[in-house]
């Protein structure tokens, strides 16, 4: 299901702001909440949706995803699927460059794709963990060809692959220099990067795709980490793009916003099902009573002033098989009822949540709302705040119990199996240990048709949905505001972060 785009941009002259700019000519700089762990290497990039932005920059991968959400060939022009599904011949684009100069060749794919594998054990690569326990051998059948053979089949096999890097330049300079500098086939080159304040990039001249080459010379990712902050930002001119805006913030922004309906999903998932740890949250009572303590119309309509949905399903509307599921309504005291029945009245229960989000705006307050409304539900909630680059590391490293928040792409979650993230007892996020889930799971890998994915994911979808295996909360609009230097700027559908950069046209 596609997204449509709103775009509302309003004409404002070059010297909206009396020709003061602290923003030179030919860059472009963008406010964010939140760089995560603050890599450059786009490999690492992938391991949270934070970082997408650097990891669409500096990487070109084998198939993207165009403004639409619609995955498109990349840098592999073709490919033939064995039979038996567990071998695939890719054909790689020709005249095409790195940012080092150097040909693009099937040596870049193949060292990417083997240092994935060899880092497999290293939580910064957690993104590639179900990737790399598929991929068997990856070969060079000739300069622009190569062969990955697989243990079972893998229908995201490209999908899923780390983006081709400098191969030459990777194996001159060692695994710790490319991270601290990273060189790729994206249409931005990594420049530089300060510590809890920015990440600059230069254009690409040498990008081979001219439709999605960039207009600015510079791009600047500055972290403002406090929304009053950007906004101001923004109103003096020091920032082009504020993302990730709240709607008290929005009436403030003078020249516009750029709209993603459906970007993103804040989410409640329960640690202790994935550890096997005893916890209250394994009687799915009283998962189920924490969900209608919950007014979440209340919290789409106040805290994100009616952009967005109350989110009754894992899925996302722009999810392949999304179906609407049953609406579980806000009923105080229907939960606590339920808790008492479950012998949980009363009971201390933790939420930890990161302080700041680039996927869903406002994430401390959504947690405190929460926490709100568990209390009054009489259980003895409390509220655990962590900066989003260790709480994302301790998350994957499962040291959390009770209940945490994450907010998820909508973009990603298009592909049902990205759900393995979060459910299946290999994702890198993952809160739930499961056979039955595992399977759905391995099905959906192994489907050869749309047809035949969608249906294995609506048996998936119900599944997470009658369990409760997560409390979805809402499904919330990305807002960005955009400054007058801005002249066009479409971000790719059902994404909550401020990003790709290929179209920003700049006055």
């Amino acid at each position: 299901m596609l997204v449509a785009l709103i775009v509302t941009m309003l004409a404002v002259a070059c010297g909206g702001r009396g020709g003061d700019s602290a923003v030179p000519d030919g860059t472009v700089v963008v406010g964010v909440a939140t760089l995560q762990e603050q890599q450059p290497d786009p490999l690492i990039a992938n391991v949270g949706s934070n970082l997408y932005p650097v990891k669409w920059s500096v990487g070109e991968f084998l198939i993207n995803r165009d403004e639409t959400g619609e995955l498109v060939p990349g840098l592999a022009e073709n490919w033939e699927v064995s039979p038996d599904g567990l071998s695939w011949t890719v054909r790689l684009r020709r005249d095409v460059y790195m940012q080092d100069g150097s040909p693009f060749t099937a040596a870049d794919v193949k060292t990417s794709m083997d240092r994935a594998v060899a880092n497999q054990g290293d939580p910064l690569f957690s993104g590639y963990a179900l990737w790399s326990s598929v991929v068997s051998t990856v070969d060079v059948v000739d300069e622009h060809a190569i062969r990955l053979t697989l243990d079972r089949p893998f229908s995201n096999a490209l999908v899923d692959a780390p983006a081709p890097i400098a191969s030459g330049y990777y194996q001159r300079v060692g695994e710790a220099e490319f991270r601290r500098k990273p060189i790729a086939a994206g249409p931005w080159i990594f420049e530089s990067q300060k510590q809890n304040d920015s990440m600059s990039f230069r254009r690409f001249e040498g990008f081979w795709d001219p439709s999605r080459t960039p207009t600015a010379k510079r791009l600047v990712l500055r972290i403002i980490p406090d929304e009053t902050q950007r906004v101001a930002a923004l109103q003096t001119g020091q920032i082009d793009i504020a993302a990730n805006l709240s709607p008290a913030s929005i009436y403030q922004i003078s020249d516009g916003t750029v709209d993603v309906p459906d970007a993103s999903q804040a989410n409640i998932y329960f640690p202790d099902l994935f550890t096997g740890r005893p916890g209250r949250a394994a009687d799915p009572r009283v998962r189920r009573a924490l969900l209608m303590a919950i007014d979440r119309r209340g919290i789409v309509d106040v805290l994100y002033g009616g952009r967005g949905s109350v989110a009754n399903s894992a899925f996302l509307p722009t999810t392949l098989g999304f179906e609407p599921a049953p609406d579980i309504p806000y009923d105080p005291d229907g939960a606590r009822s339920l808790l008492a029945e479950a012998g949980a009245e009363g009971m201390e229960f933790e939420l930890t949540t990161y302080a700041s989000s680039t996927s869903v705006a406002d994430v401390q307050k959504l947690a405190e709302t929460v926490v709100s409304y568990w209390q009054q539900a009489g259980v003895k909630a409390k509220l655990n705040i962590v900066e989003p680059a260790t709480y994302l590391a301790n998350v994957r490293a499962h040291k959390y119990s009770d209940a945490i928040i994450l907010c998820s792409p909508g973009s990603l979650l298009a592909d049902p199996s990205q759900f393995s993230t979060f459910f299946s007892s290999q994702g890198a996020y993952s809160a739930l240990k499961n056979e039955g889930i595992d399977r759905l799971f391995r099905q959906l890998d192994e489907t050869r048709t749309v047809e035949d994915k969608e249906a294995v994911a609506r048996e998936l979808q119900r599944e997470l949905d009658e369990k409760q295996y997560s409390s979805p909360l809402v499904n919330t609009t990305a807002v960005h505001g955009v400054g007058p230097r801005i002249a066009e700027w479409i971000p790719m559908a059902g994404n909550p972060v401020p990003g790709p950069y290929w179209t920003l046209e700049t006055t």
